[in-house]
């Protein structure tokens, strides 16, 4: 895959996340008062939290650390980033996985939609 492939697919990944994310959350949430008012739509604001700051860290991967890997081979710099880059992936997976249980337990409780209309 081209190296200018990679950023475009992971761009379409995320939008395509967001969107269908924020469809099924209207499904199933259905209203502000369900969204804050029942344990489903607290859970979900602290997924959408951490899909924010999930994909905050990958932007700062993205625009500001990766174009220092370019930087002149074994260079004080590079060296540094190739740190922060390590440091930030492993942010990123703890957040992912945080999201992958916040998941597994949405999937437990009713939807929100079903307990405030009741």
């Amino acid at each position: 895959m081209p190296r200018a492939a990679f950023p475009t697919l992971g761009f379409v990944s995320v939008a395509t996340l967001l969107a269908t994310g924020i469809v099924n959350s209207w499904i199933l949430v259905g209203s502000f008062r369900g969204l804050v008012g029942t344990d489903y739509g607290r859970l979900l604001l602290v997924k959408i939290a951490l899909f924010a700051a999930m994909t905050s860290v990958a932007a700062v991967n993205r625009m500001r650390l990766a174009p220092r890997l370019f930087e002149p081979q074994e260079s004080h710099l590079q060296i540094e980033t190739i740190g922060d880059l390590i440091r930030n992936i492993m942010i990123e997976i703890a957040l992912g996985l945080s999201i992958f249980a916040l998941v597994g337990v949405l999937g437990t409780l009713h939807p929100a939609i079903h307990i405030v209309r009741s």
